[in-house]
């Protein structure tokens, strides 16, 4: 037994549903409006518009719910005959309603769920813009050099990376006791507001620095990193007057934290961030100045603060962002 139906739309198109074996549903919303008996060998049926979409052999005896709805059924078969069983009309052969060829029900071609580009669930790198002076990805997986995005500062290692999964794609591994990054062509920067962010993860209960700013007087520096109890903290260095600012939580449990700090040249304000948090607040000497500089990622460079850990997505700006800007 075989039903037409027909249906005027608003727009005064004629669309024809045509349905068999197994029920029908006029309305393609998703809920079941009838049902009728099966034959054995009865063939279904579902379409919408005048398009027949598709047949397959009811798997049913008896009385048998359908759930077709426009352009698709759940008898196995969609808009596009690719036999997937999804209610998409894509011929990608998988499961979920998209059409990107993955196992997700998003729509990006990775193997996670939030539709950000990667495959771990997790965030997105980061673009540089006209505010990053420096963006190491830590995604480099052989030799001695940490790429920077803007491809001006790349840092030089001790020894060859460690590269190990980050909380971005690829991380580097450093081992707390010689590993350390040298880079290159920061003379006359940082002299501006900047913020400074990284991920990191470490268990260690040693202080190690993730990035140092160091001039050859000492006079204009400054030092982001873990201390002894595990807390972020960012000191800046100003005529010979240093201050510190710690934060509240520790971040040494052996998991990924996103951890950033900020300082403004002309207020002297700072603030710190875990996870996008703010964890504390200081107030610095104003006015950092032009000096030459040498940056380290990983270690102060007289080599005697090692990080024993993993940095990722390692971000330095000439402005103060706010945790909007964080990619978490």
């Amino acid at each position: 037994m075989k039903k037409w139906i027909i249906r005027t739309l608003g727009l005064g198109l004629l669309t024809v549903l045509y349905l068999g074996c197994g029920g029908d549903k006029s309305g393609g919303t998703g809920v079941d409006n009838g049902k009728v008996t099966c034959e054995p060998g009865q063939k279904r049926y579902c379409s919408c518009g005048g398009l027949i979409m598709g047949e397959q052999t009811c798997a049913f005896t008896g009385d048998a719910w359908s759930i077709c709805g426009c352009g698709a059924n759940d008898a196995g078969q969609d808009a596009a005959a690719d036999g997937d069983g999804d209610m998409d009309a894509d011929a990608d052969g998988d499961t979920d309603s998209d059409a990107d060829g993955d196992t997700d029900s998003d729509a990006d071609s990775d193997a996670d769920t939030d539709g950000d580009g990667d495959a771990d669930g997790g965030p997105d790198p980061y673009q540089t813009d006209t505010d990053t002076m420096a963006l190491w990805h830590c995604d480099d997986t052989s030799g001695n050099i940490l790429a920077d995005a803007t491809g001006t500062h790349p840092g030089t290692g001790s020894g060859d990376l460690t590269s190990v999964d980050g909380r971005i794609d690829k991380a580097v591994s450093l081992n707390g006791t010689t590993d350390q990054f040298t880079c290159a062509n920061f003379s006359g920067y940082l002299t501006t507001s900047f913020t400074i962010e990284a991920w990191v993860k470490t268990s260690a209960a040693a202080a190690g620095v993730i990035v140092n700013r160091e001039s050859g007087t000492l006079e204009n520096d400054w030092q982001f990193g873990i201390n002894a109890s595990g807390a972020p903290y960012l000191t800046v260095v100003i005529s010979y007057t240093d201050i510190t600012m710690t934060a509240t939580r520790t971040v040494n449990d052996n998991a990924f934290h996103h951890v950033a700090a900020t300082y403004d040249s002309t207020s002297g304000n700072g603030t710190i961030y875990v996870d996008g948090t703010e964890s504390g607040t200081a107030s610095f000497l104003p006015g950092l100045s032009a000096d030459v500089a040498i940056v380290t990622i990983g270690d102060v460079n007289s080599g005697s603060q090692y990080f024993n850990g993993v940095l990722d997505e390692i971000r330095l700006s000439s402005k103060v962002r706010t945790p909007s800007e964080f990619n978490l």
